[in-house]
């Protein structure tokens, strides 16, 4: 069952949870036309129709197209932090969490810099860095 489905209908539910509802559908939606055409080629009008929302909905939630591809980068690398913590909540040696992490995400074992690399930058968004400047948001 597609997002677009699953939609309250808004005089058996909530606002809030409508509300809810069509702003995940437009991210599913934003994730599906990433992995069809590419990140560049997303588009308000693709987003709207494949979401199954008119275009001036979903500017009500998005004012642009980027605000719609951070909302999905955004939910990627929560569930990517989730995925983190629940592999340091396991028991077992730090080794073997740090293997499974490395399954989890499909990192090749020949490669040791692509696992460590990934989780700098995981570290680094957590803990409140600047992707591109390195230096802490706050400052």
């Amino acid at each position: 069952m597609s997002r677009l489905q699953s939609v309250p209908k808004l005089w058996n539910d909530t606002i809030t949870s409508h509300r809810h509802a069509v702003r995940e559908a437009a991210i599913d939606a934003t994730a599906d036309l990433i992995a069809q055409h590419g990140l560049l080629s997303v588009t308000m009008s693709q987003i709207a129709a494949k979401a199954g929302v008119g275009r001036a909905t979903l500017y009500k939630y998005f004012p642009d197209v980027e605000a719609a591809l951070q909302a999905w980068h955004e939910r990627q690398i929560a569930n990517h932090l989730e995925q983190l913590a629940y592999a340091r909540d396991q028991a077992g040696l730090p080794a073997e969490r740090l293997e499974e992490l490395r399954r989890e995400f499909g990192i090749d074992k020949s490669v040791p810099e692509q696992f460590i690399l990934y989780l700098r930058e995981t570290a680094q968004l957590n803990l409140g860095l600047s992707y591109q400047s390195r230096q802490p948001v706050w400052t």
